[in-house]
């Protein structure tokens, strides 16, 4: 069976690490290129590209977030989406995870609490800047916002402590990533009704591992983390087998399988009519 994978050119190309869940069943190409569809059996298109590219041949949607307004015009029995930012329950059935690869973090961490919001609030702004004023602590803040994928990326393997979006209650890709790489992350996500992923994984096993906190009390927090370099170990070790229990590649693999499959036999039936 053959894969091909349409993406929006604003995009940055396929989601991270597909490609090595999928591997030789897998092609790509943008939107504005001419595909080589021959022996294609499905063709997966984001978000809101037409669907004549597709050529007749089964197809499904998988959105990645950036046109949220579009969600209620699609079929949702084709569509699905990562486990991050969506609280609807329109997609709840369809929820794909985002690939996150399996790269052995570094050995090593720089002392360093990074902030990576998809929107910067001024009152965590506020707060990291005590925390990084602070030299007793020796902990680095570093905020960046909305950089490119693989910049993100870097800076979460470098980092001991992350705040995102989590800390708004919003479990998403930078979220989980931070966690398999061995990061301590703050959030005021309920840790018994982290819905998004359950949505997708009801069989989840163990406590979400991060260290409850909101916006007010991170400044106090991190200086209680920073006094406790074997709690933030503890919590390094324990998010990274959290991780590998509940997020692992085969778990992904499965998923985008059974979701390709579906989408192969609902274009077989409907060819049939």
């Amino acid at each position: 069976m053959r894969v091909h994978y349409i993406y929006r050119r604003s995009n940055i190309g396929v989601p991270y690490n597909l490609n090595g869940l999928l591997g030789d069943l897998l092609t790509y190409s943008e939107e504005v290129e001419e595909p080589n569809l021959e022996g294609v059996d499905v063709v997966i298109l984001d978000d809101d590209i037409d669907e004549s590219l597709a050529r007749g041949i089964p197809f499904g949607r998988y959105l990645t977030g950036d046109n949220k307004d579009s969600i209620g015009a699609i079929d949702t029995e084709i569509a699905a989406t990562p486990p991050h930012r969506y609280k609807t329950d329109l997609l709840s059935g369809s929820i794909l995870p985002l690939p996150i690869t399996q790269m052995d973090p570094l050995t090593t961490k720089d002392r360093i609490v990074l902030y990576t919001p998809e929107d910067s609030d001024n009152g965590v702004l506020n707060e990291l800047v005590d925390v990084g004023s602070d030299p007793s602590g020796g902990f680095r803040v570093v905020y960046v916002e909305n950089p490119s994928y693989m910049d993100s990326r870097r800076s979460r393997l470098k980092s001991m402590i992350y705040i995102g979006d989590c800390v708004s209650g919003v479990i998403g890709h930078g979220e989980l990533e931070a966690l398999q790489f061995g990061c301590c992350v703050l959030s005021s996500g309920d840790h018994s009704n982290i819905m998004n992923l359950r949505r997708i994984n009801k069989g989840i096993l163990g406590g979400f591992p991060t260290v409850g906190c909101n916006w007010m009390d991170i400044s106090d927090t991190i200086a209680t983390l920073v006094e406790n370099p074997d709690y933030l170990k503890h919590m390094a070790d324990r998010s990274k087998y959290w991780m590998s229990r509940n997020y692992s590649e085969s778990w992904q693999r499965k998923m985008w399988m059974s979701w390709i499959l579906y989408l192969r036999s609902k274009g077989s039936q409907n060819s049939r009519r």
